[in-house]
């Protein structure tokens, strides 16, 4: 019986998360029913309810493995490295996967790279902390991290991270996108005039720019509504942030927090246009839901899911300005034949995003091997 031993990232209103999950799935469903978990934080019940159930449903029969990494100082990868291989011979793992590699920037037999970490790009502006003696020892401990960071197999989640690896760590990367996982029970519903933003309510996101959009589009067309389906954390200088945006929100878009998965799926269902404003970003995986279920994004001409998601402009629109994006929303409302062409080809867009899809490059991947670290 094969085993695996998977770093995961903690389980909360993130795609992170999601993808963790459906890594999870997919390995049991390849054949490894022996699957141990590391978590830097124990799932909490309160962030699964909002996931999809048909995912968290495999956490019933996966062992956690009390094994305590480390992550900041730059000794840390070398001694996690140290620690997990040791377990896993100790135990007799067959695979060892790094689903945190943000965190935690060791090479297994398959890392999954969501985000990078900084402390491996090629002009690390981290040495600059580091002067006389310490320079020395951060240049032995830089070089040795880079060295531990190399994985039997690494995999990316977007074209985009594939081409900031490349740049900045001088590294290659299989794209493996984040998969949707639809409600398995969606229904078709009418198509409302409703503008969506999916998710965390943190500055990154500039729910601010959201809102001076929704401001500018119902100053034309009062019946077009907006609405936000965001994660909030516990933490003060969210609520904070969050607070400031209802009092900013205030009779033009309706903030949700932590909604069902049912909730949500329904209103992307009648939800006609996702809209996104950050502007440094990788995959988005809420645009990808939002196109399955038949939205049109409209998001900044930037990164990530200008790139992959809607493939500079091919599978949506994207804006430069507060001004056309109201534009495209304006239009997306009012011509409905525009609005079905741009939607059909959303849809067409989604279909590369799939569990199955994901599922089967993950077999594809464990079926060649290779994967010696």
């Amino acid at each position: 019986m094969r085993r695996a031993l998977v770093i995961m990232p903690p389980l909360i209103f993130s795609s992170e998360a999601v993808v963790a999950l459906s890594f999870l799935k997919a390995l049991k469903e390849f054949g490894i029913a022996d699957i141990s978990c590391v978590y830097e934080k124990e799932p909490d019940t309160r962030y699964l309810t909002a996931m999809p159930k048909n995912l968290t449903d495999v956490l019933s029969d996966t062992k956690t493995l009390n094994l305590k990494l480390i992550k900041g100082p730059l000794i840390s990868p070398p001694l996690n490295y140290f620690s997990l291989k040791s377990t896993a011979l100790l135990k007799r793992f067959d695979y060892i996967l790094n689903l945190y590699f943000r965190e935690y920037p060791i090479g297994m037999n398959i890392n999954y790279v969501l985000y990078p970490h900084p402390l491996l790009h090629k002009t690390n502006k981290v040495r600059e902390k580091y002067t006389g003696l310490k320079s020395l020892y951060f240049s032995l401990g830089y070089s040795i991290v880079r060295k531990l960071a190399i994985s039997g197999r690494l995999i990316c989640s977007s074209e985009y991270i594939r081409r900031v690896l490349r740049e900045t760590q001088n590294t290659e990367c299989e794209v493996l996108y984040p998969p949707i996982i639809p409600k398995e029970d969606l229904k078709v519903r009418e198509k409302m005039d409703l503008v969506v933003g999916i998710g965390k309510y943190l500055p990154l996101k500039r729910w601010e720019e959201f809102i001076e959009i929704a401001k500018r589009v119902k100053s034309v067309n009062s019946r077009i509504e907006f609405k936000i389906i965001g994660g909030l954390r516990s933490a003060d200088s969210s609520m904070d942030y969050f607070r400031r945006l209802k009092e900013l929100a205030t009779g033009s878009v309706e903030l949700l927090t932590d909604v069902s998965e049912k909730e949500k799926w329904e209103i992307l269902s009648e939800a006609k246009v996702v809209l996104h404003s950050q502007r440094i970003d990788n995959f988005g995986l809420g645009i990808a839901e939002a196109m399955y279920a038949g939205a049109v994004p409209v998001l900044y001409r930037s990164t990530g899911p200008w790139q992959d998601n809607v493939k500079e402009g091919k599978y949506g629109l994207a804006y430069s300005s507060v001004e056309e994006a109201a534009e495209h929303i304006l239009r997306l409302a009012g011509d409905e034949r525009y609005f079905k062409f741009l939607s059909s080809l959303s849809k067409e867009r989604a279909e590369l995003f799939s569990f199955s899809k994901f599922r089967q490059k993950i077999f594809r991947i464990l079926e060649e091997g290779h994967m010696e670290k």
